[in-house]
């Protein structure tokens, strides 16, 4: 089993009770999700009643995370192997509709897709006696109804105020290809929201469900006393679900010092017309906590896709540049030009710090975000150096622009025209050091910005130099 740095960085995070990544097929969102799974066994399974679910959006998912989970079980389980480990069975793998059913323990007929049809269109006759100036409540609109219907109760609308303002754009119906406009505030919405409420009458009448309501009586039970929680869930592909069944997902979770919620998030498949994340929510709705959000773009497994990336480091003392590669199953491992490589031995590990500014300063968190390995023959003093994103553009005529990476030499002296990192009254900015008799300045290279002129009663403090800039390729 190879994990790629950040892969593996992922798996690890144990500073935020909610995470989610996302990306495209291929770039390793459900080999990471396993190996999470495993590394929270093994780790944060403490008390006899903690425990961890994998939920997944269908059954053909479920039998692709059973296999990668089955293909890499061995190798992770010895890779995160503690004493803390428990002996028992702590892990569940299965679809929503199997933990849904456990909840909704009750009896349930579901309604058939012929009689919710059927049933749709007696509330449609009904409704055209209410609003007989809407033209469309008759058969020929029943799909685009019953499409409406599904939508406001996936969501959990049952309040017809945030019905009437919420943003909805309308469906084309699938069988006439006609278009209804769905104002806000308008008798249209209030007309649509009545037969929903017509329908629900009717079901509960008839002593059936439909899967929203299935659902919902999930969410419900999980409420009570004797509900079971789990300590851990882990998501895969959550942009197929519906807001009820994110809701329902997020009140089985256990709330303890080290629970967690766990989602990938597939950008290019959102084939569930319900799903919450279709168009228009943000993701933070979908967890109370905050959520940490991790972006994949590496693809791994054909020909074509390949672990490697590629960089540029300038040398700013010696006016030098290196184009070198490094992999990310292996990042101390740096490849130049010539298939010439630096072992671990020969390099140095930097830690990177948080963004800095390189336009108007910018509070930095003096948290370490990550490592980063550099040949020491490129830079002296290795100890001392540590490297900073940039945040901006106020240093592009100096050839580093938002996104770099720069590298930063500590020291308490520094050279008039030196590039400096600078801590003025509690914010971080890079810039040029210009002095003279009387003045001190920090100068952008960018003439949409002004000098920064320190003055008497400003605190100032240097970071440290700039020694050497690298650019992602």
């Amino acid at each position: 089993m190879k994990l790629s740095s950040i892969q593996n960085k992922i798996v690890e995070d144990t500073k935020h009770t909610c995470c989610l990544i996302k990306g495209k097929r291929g770039t390793g969102k459900t080999t990471i999700a396993a190996c999470r799974s495993i590394f929270l066994k093994n780790n944060y399974c403490i008390s006899k009643s903690d425990n961890i679910i994998v939920i997944n959006s269908s059954k053909n998912k479920l039998n692709n995370f059973n296999e990668i989970y089955s293909s890499l079980y061995n190798d992770a389980n010895s890779k995160y192997s503690t004493l803390l480990e428990p002996y028992r069975k702590v892990t569940n793998i299965c679809t929503l509709d199997e933990i849904i059913d456990k909840y909704a323990v009750s009896k349930i007929s579901l309604i058939s897709e012929r009689d919710k049809i059927a049933l749709i269109k007696d509330c449609v006759y009904a409704a055209s006696n209410i609003y007989p100036k809407i033209k469309i409540l008759n058969n020929s609109y029943v799909d685009f109804f019953k499409d409406e219907i599904e939508w406001i109760k996936s969501c959990g609308y049952e309040d017809i105020n945030i019905y009437q303002n919420v943003k909805r754009i309308g469906r084309n119906s699938t069988k006439n290809t006609v278009h209804v406009r769905l104002n806000k505030n308008s008798i249209m919405r209030e007309c649509v929201f009545k037969l929903m409420l017509m329908y629900n009458d009717k079901l509960s009448y008839a002593g059936q469900f439909d899967d929203e309501d299935k659902t919902k009586t999930a969410l419900k039970n999980s409420s009570k006393k004797k509900a079971q929680k789990y300590t851990h869930i882990i998501v895969d592909e959550v942009q197929e679900l519906t807001k009820l069944q994110i809701d329902f997902i997020n009140s089985i979770k256990r709330n303890c010092k080290y629970s967690s919620i766990f989602f990938t998030y597939d950008n290019d498949s959102i084939k569930e017309n319900n799903s919450w994340l279709i168009k228009g929510h943000k993701i933070s709705t979908i967890c109370k906590d905050k959520i940490k959000s991790y972006n994949l773009k590496n693809t791994y497994g054909s020909e074509t896709q390949t672990s490697m990336e590629k960089f540029t480091y300038k040398d700013l003392k010696h006016k030098t540049s290196f184009d070198f590669m490094r992999d990310n199953y292996e990042t101390s491992k740096i490849i130049l030009s010539g298939d010439l490589k630096y072992n671990k031995s020969e390099v140095a590990k930097i830690p990177v710090f948080n963004e800095i500014a390189a336009g108007e300063p910018i509070l930095m968190n003096p948290e370490i975000k990550d490592k980063f390995y550099l040949p020491k023959y490129w830079i002296s003093s290795a100890k001392d150096c540590f490297m900073l994103k940039i945040k901006g553009d106020s240093m592009i005529n100096a050839g580093i622009n938002d996104g770099d990476y720069v590298v930063i030499k500590k020291t308490a002296y520094a050279e008039n025209g030196n590039i400096v990192a600078v801590n003025i009254d509690g914010s971080a900015t890079l810039k040029r050091l210009k002095m003279d008799k009387n003045d001190v300045e920090f100068m952008p290279e960018n003439e949409k910005y002004s000098p920064i002129k320190v003055t008497e009663d400003q605190q100032v403090m240097l970071i440290g130099i700039a020694i050497g800039i690298l650019k992602v390729n």
